[in-house]
This record gives C-alpha cells, structure tokens and sequence, in this order.
C-alpha cells in the first residue's frame, strides 16, 4: 500500500527539477500524476520515467499564468477522474536583477508565476477539495522568503508573500478538511542550481554556507513534500516546512575560511 493510492494529484511545473523528483516519488506512493508545465516535451519526459517505472501519469500542458485555462484544467481533472486530491503549486519563475536596474516588467513577473498563479489555481482547486471533504493544498516556496538575496527583490518578496497566502488558505479550507502548507527549499542540486554555481569552487563556497556541507537533492525536496501532502501530516496546517541542510540556523560562520569547524 503506497501512502497515495487512489489519489489524483496535479503538480505544476514538474516537467524537471523538483517538481518531477515531486511526481515521480507520488507515483511510486500510489498517486495518478497529472505532470503540468508549459513545455511538452519534459512533461513526456518525466510521464514515460514514471509509466516505465510502474506509475500512472499524464502530461498537461498548460501556462499558469493563463487563469481560465488552469481553471478549466483542475476542473476537467476533477470531472474526469471524479476526484481531486493534491495540488502542488510548485511552477516558478526568477528573475536576477539589482533594484535600481530592474523593470517593472521584470518584478511583476516574478509575482505573476510565484503569486498570482497560486491564488488562481486555490481559488479553482479549493471549493472543489471542500465540496468533496478535504484534500491538500502544497506551495513550494524557497529560503530565499525568509532571508534576503541579492537581485532576487523580485521573486524573494513573492515567496514571503507566498506563504502569507498559505496561512490564509489554510484557515480558510480547514473547515472542508482541506490542508493548505508551504515547503522551502533551500540550494537544491537541479539543472538551473548547478548552472548558477558552475565551478568546484564555486560550490565549495556555497557548500561552506550550509551546515550539512553539500547542496540537497530533488528526491530529498519530493520526500518531504510527499510527508505534507500524505496522511502522516493529517494535523499540519498553515505552516511552511524549511529543507535547507540547516542553511537558515546558521550565521554562515563557516563560510568564512575553508576548514573552520569552531
């Protein structure tokens, strides 16, 4: 028995990264995956890793910020599979610019992917969860909500607004037995981390900063996702789960010279 079987759960932005990591561990729990994101191809991807590995998914593509599409797409998943259980808003977009240089178009993209997306796809998901007596509600958020970044004004003021969301979507859901929670990674090892980070010693600094040493896993980010959307989180609602390897307990004193220990 896998902790999701029998439940259908739409995570967007799971083409790659941890959002397929996300689909893949849902899969292998039990869950019918509706895999979402607005390129084809990586969704086919991640649907034929999961199909060859035993899972049940499906590919959708769909651009978040397009309201009446991701509407009509929760609710076309609701009527189809006469349930709706999960829903991870897990899709993002970042852009890195200084304040003093960045456009306005630059800072509200941030907030169109990050923010606006998750509160059109709660308002389509929610009264069909509580219609239906309960359901899980995730919101991927970042560490980067709960400490400041440089250039990133944009998209850290929407993760913290994000999970100011969260708290309010969950009191307001908790009477239709919908729980509603936010997960921050912190530097996960995906494509677009490594990119950023592209030299040994480059990593080696970063390693530095974090008190486990070494940046994480998507499977890791997915494991503990799987936790919040599960039943073995049945009392957790309207709180944000940080999975850092400790990066917001420390002060960064280690990063000040390589070997320090003390």
């Amino acid at each position: 028995m896998g902790k999701l079987d029998g439940r259908i759960a739409l995570i967007t932005g799971s083409g790659t990264g941890i959002g397929a990591a996300m689909a893949r561990v849902f899969a292998a729990e039990g869950a019918h995956v509706v895999v979402s994101g607005d390129r084809e191809p990586s969704l086919l991807e991640t649907v034929r890793a999961i199909d060859a590995s035993g899972g049940n998914a499906e590919p959708r593509v769909c651009d978040v910020t397009d309201e009446t599409a991701l509407a009509t797409m929760i609710d076309d998943i609701e009527r189809r599979h006469g349930r709706f259980d999960i829903l991870v808003n897990n899709a993002f977009r970042m852009t890195a610019e200084p304040i003093a240089t960045m456009s306005t178009s630059a800072w509200k993209e941030s907030f169109t992917v990050a923010l606006d997306a998750v509160f059109f796809a709660t308002r389509a998901a929610l009264p069909i969860m509580m219609r239906r007596g309960g359901g899980v509600i995730l919101n991927i958020s970042s560490t980067a909500g709960h400490a400041a970044l440089y250039s990133l004004a944009g998209y850290s003021s929407a993760k913290a607004a994000l999970e100011s969301f969260t708290r309010v979507a969950a009191i307001e859901g908790a009477s239709g037995g919908v729980r509603v929670n936010a997960l921050a990674p912190g530097c996960i090892a995906t494509p677009g981390t490594l990119a950023a980070f592209p030299t040994s010693a480059a990593r080696s600094a970063m390693h530095r900063l974090i008190p486990l040493g070494r940046f994480g896993e998507p499977e890791e980010i997915a494991k503990a996702a799987l936790f919040l959307v599960s039943d073995d989180s049945s009392f957790v609602t309207g709180t944000c789960l940080i999975v850092d390897g400790g990066q917001r307990a420390s002060l960064g004193a280690p990063a000040i010279e390589e070997g320090f220990t003390r």
